[in-house]
């Protein structure tokens, strides 16, 4: 074979493999991040809402993160994904923190409120945090060595 057809084969192979990628804008996950929230940069709810409490630490960004971990947990086998590895031990340990309760009930939506359906956030986050802790060693058994210290000393 000589260079020139070798180098339209490589040509046509090239232009082949590349042609299925223009255009595209939306990305498939294999996981349920939350829904797209902003497209343009195709970053997910979950994207968006963590760097917005690493960035602003505010009532509101943790009231956000928490409803989001609750759509997540709560709608992935809906949308025929799974919950994504490490998403349920960050839901507890959030949930699990000693102020969680007392902001969200005091800075969260009507919305988000509706979500847990209940008065005493304090309980149910301390239950729901622990369960969570749990479901995730139970899902993925390899972070039982991350997750079991965690569990004795914030439930405990």
């Amino acid at each position: 074979m000589n260079l020139r057809k070798l180098s339209v084969i490589l040509s046509v192979f090239l232009s082949a493999m590349l042609l299925p990628s223009c255009g595209t804008t939306s990305v498939s996950y294999l996981y349920y991040w939350g829904n797209d929230v902003n497209s343009e940069a195709n970053a997910t709810a979950y994207e968006v809402f963590t760097y917005d409490v690493l960035e602003n630490r505010t009532p509101e960004s943790i009231c956000n993160l928490i409803a989001l971990y609750e759509d997540i947990v709560t709608n992935a086998g809906k949308n025929g994904k799974d919950v994504p590895p490490g998403i349920l031990a960050e839901y507890g340990y959030v949930l699990l923190q000693s102020d969680s309760p007392a902001i969200f009930e005091e800075h969260a939506t009507k919305l988000q409120k509706k979500m847990f359906n209940t008065a005493d956030y304090s309980s149910l986050f301390r239950q729901k945090g622990e369960s969570m802790l749990k479901k995730e060693m139970e899902l993925y058994p390899e972070s039982a060595k991350f997750i079991a210290p965690l569990i004795d000393k914030l439930v405990k």
